[in-house]
């Protein structure tokens, strides 16, 4: 029941995302700062609905990579809908494989028995920090040239 209520705010919340993102491809004779104000406008609900998607499904077992790739999937459903009833577009064989990838994507996600919070994430950035780690003279300050290194 958490994740469908994770889903619904999500859903919500994408729509008016769509909507701020695409609606005014539809009136481009209007001048582009009432666009971005009425796009921002639009953000703003979509913040109220996205804040709490993002707090309920992290309190119910949802770590943050899950809640993005949710949400980016939802997003992408949200677009095809919109695209197909705002704008008339149709959707082509690609379209449809990389949407099938992304939400065969999700499925493997959503259907892992792995619940610790963020372990495949803490190793990879690990990994990564590791990787980046900065000298000792870039940690400190100091400048770094060609002859110095």
């Amino acid at each position: 029941m958490s994740t469908i209520v994770t889903i619904l705010l999500l859903i919500v919340s994408s729509t008016f995302m769509t909507f701020a993102w695409y609606d005014h491809l539809k009136y481009t004779s209007k001048p582009l700062w009432i666009v971005i104000l009425v796009s921002w406008g639009l953000a703003f609900f979509e913040y109220c609905f996205q804040v709490p998607a993002n707090r309920w499904g992290f309190e119910h077992n949802l770590d943050p990579a899950k809640l993005k790739i949710l949400a980016e999937a939802i997003a992408l459903l949200v677009f095809i809908v919109f695209a197909r009833f705002y704008f008339g577009d149709t959707l082509k064989w690609n379209y449809i494989v990389s949407f099938t990838l992304i939400f065969g994507a999700v499925f493997l996600l959503l259907h892992s028995n792995d619940r610790s919070y963020g372990s495949t994430l803490s190793f990879a950035l690990s990994e990564s920090v590791e990787f980046w780690t900065f000298p000792s003279e870039l940690r400190h300050n100091r400048v770094v040239t060609p002859q110095n290194v």
